[in-house]
């Protein structure tokens, strides 16, 4: 006999486990911070991301000296924060297995304006999700455009290269990459440009691939992004956004996605 519960008809002696496993939902945020704000604005953009409640966010230009506050915002809502040497970050709020970082652009000494920077790299965090799926979400943060320097241009694809390296060796079998940052290029990146060449072989598709328009997230060029790694194709992109709001100069960006169970 059938029996009705919770609106469904479900059928006597019919094991409920047998069912097969819904896609799980991911929320993850990318937000380029500024050095030069001043705390209760750099506050304010940190609660704000955190207030959407992203299964993990990652920040760049979190100042050393700063990473406490962001860390006493963190905590009490459940996320932790992991830092890097090249004053990027991850938060989150899942099981964290380990964490690590890629050196790859000594720092340059000297002002912005005549080209000074500091260290720069790709770093990332192993987690694992409800479901049991093991993610590595990236974080890097590319020299600002190269133009015409030789030596800005080899930085700017060694970072990418580091970042394809790291996706490929993380995002092994079962395992899912993504990855976030400033990639001080806009977006989507061109077919045939270098860094969009890297990232087409490297098989890493951001949220601005499929957008015909994109949203600046800096002025008016795309320079942040999210992406995701996906070799068994289990990651489903189903919604994107560029939030027009903020104390920084970019603007944060979020991506929904949608993980299949393994086969």
């Amino acid at each position: 006999m059938d029996t009705e519960t919770s609106g469904r008809l479900t059928t006597t002696g019919l094991d409920s486990q047998s069912e097969p496993a819904a896609p799980e939902p991911i929320l993850a945020m990318h937000a380029s911070l500024q050095f030069s704000d001043p705390d209760r604005q750099l506050r304010s953009d940190v609660i704000w991301c955190l207030n959407r409640q992203p299964d993990w966010l990652s920040l760049t230009e979190l100042s050393p000296k700063r990473a406490g506050m962001v860390h006493q915002l963190a905590e009490p809502s459940g996320y932790q924060l992991f830092t890097f040497p090249d004053s990027s970050a991850i938060v989150t709020r899942l099981p964290v297995v380990n964490a690590g970082h890629t050196p790859v652009v000594d720092a340059q000494p000297g002002p912005p304006s005549a080209g000074g920077h500091g260290p720069r790299g790709v770093s990332w965090v192993k987690l694992s999700t409800p479901a049991g799926n093991a993610v590595f979400p990236h974080v890097a943060h590319w020299v600002t455009g190269f133009g015409h320097d030789p030596r800005r241009r080899a930085q700017h694809l060694a970072m990418t290269a580091a970042l394809i390296r790291n996706v490929r060796k993380h995002g092994r079998g079962h395992r899912l990459a993504f990855v976030a940052g400033d990639i001080n290029l806009s977006l989507p990146l061109p077919a045939r440009g270098e860094t969009g060449q890297l990232f087409a072989a490297g098989r890493i598709t951001t949220i601005w691939d499929d957008d015909p328009d994109p949203a600046a997230t800096h002025g008016r060029s795309t320079l942040d992004f999210i992406g995701s790694y996906d070799p068994d194709r289990r990651v489903t992109l189903t919604r994107w956004k560029s939030h027009r709001l903020g104390f920084s100069d970019h603007r944060p960006v979020s991506a929904w996605y949608t993980i299949d169970p393994r086969p």
